[in-house]
């Protein structure tokens, strides 16, 4: 009856250890799963600050054609945009900073000093109004009353 005991004693712990074993596996697959998820919502409120401007305003690539001018404006987060003519002359590298009703061009390789405009977005199209002076003719030009039409934006 000893050998019984012994044997069921064996058993018991043989099953206890392979229930520990799925018990172990288990809280490995759930601390995977919890990590999975604390990692997908750590990358959106880092994205989501990252590009605070796309509440602020609209970045994306937009394109206007305007007295047989193609442009092509791409802003992107962080402050960061392109401009370019049809043909691909680059017009701007360059950056700017945004608020909910203007938007400043920083001075770059083309314009010499930095310009404000009055940004109006109305559903796809995204228009720019001069606010003060700007000195340089090619971005007056470009951006002046000009109607752009969302390509790919927020």
């Amino acid at each position: 009856m000893a050998f019984a005991l012994t044997e069921s004693s064996n058993h018991d712990l043989s099953v206890a250890g392979e229930v520990n074993a799925m018990q172990a596996t288990k809280g490995v697959a759930m601390n995977r799963v919890v990590l999975y998820f604390t990692f997908l919502i750590l990358v959106s409120i880092l994205a989501s600050g990252c590009c605070e401007q796309v509440s602020i305003f609209p970045v994306g690539a937009y394109v206007a054609n305007t007295g047989g001018q193609g442009y092509v404006l791409d802003f992107e987060c962080g402050g960061k945009y392109t401009a370019v003519l049809a043909g691909s002359e680059m017009l701007a590298d360059s950056t700017y900073r945004a608020t909910a009703e203007t938007i400043t061009f920083s001075a770059d390789s083309v314009c010499a000093e930095a310009a404000t405009y009055a940004w109006i977005r109305d559903g796809e199209t995204l228009i720019f109004k001069l606010r003060g002076e700007d000195g340089c003719s090619r971005r007056r030009e470009m951006l002046q009353d000009v109607v752009y039409s969302c390509v790919s934006c927020s």
